[in-house]
């Protein structure tokens, strides 16, 4: 087994990685932790994968301002990787995430839904404020940005 999980109070599976290939990877080997099963998923794709020269995860800070409360922040994305002859940054998320809340329906709102809505709000406009801020550090260096989702999941065939 190339990782072990760690107790915690999240409702993801979280821990720590240990690559089989560990020259490919680019960082404290002894410190590779992912945050759910789609990073892990992910890492046991890029250390197996033939095609991946280099990776790493979580590898540096950009910093961007936050839409909704106008503050700065450091983001770090989940991954960089060199597939083939390209430099890609992944961030791993939900669907869900990556598009505009549905509006609730009206007459059917009520505190909760009304809060969960609030929260799926601030949530999308903080990730499009951090996916505005990797897509601009990318073209300034040469990198793609890709935002990996459970779609994306459903081609790589890797069992954890």
């Amino acid at each position: 087994m190339s990782w072990r999980i760690v107790e915690n109070k999240s409702r993801f599976k979280q821990g720590y990685y240990t690559p089989e290939n560990a020259e490919k990877y680019l960082g404290d080997k002894a410190n590779i932790f992912f945050r759910s099963s789609w990073e892990l998923k992910l890492m046991l794709y890029l250390d197996r994968n033939p095609n991946v020269k280099n990776w790493s995860s979580e590898p540096f800070p950009i910093n961007y301002i936050n839409l909704a409360t106008k503050k700065q922040h450091r983001y770090f994305v989940d991954f960089w990787a060199i597939i083939g002859d390209k430099k890609i940054l992944i961030e791993v998320k939900p669907i869900e995430e990556t598009h505009p809340p549905k509006k609730l329906m009206e007459g059917k709102a009520n505190v909760k839904s009304i809060q969960n809505y609030n929260r799926a709000c601030l949530t999308y406009i903080r990730n499009i404020s951090k996916w505005k801020a990797a897509s601009e550090f990318c073209k300034r260096n040469n990198l793609e940005f890709k935002i990996f989702t459970e779609k994306d999941f459903k081609s790589i065939n890797i069992s954890t």
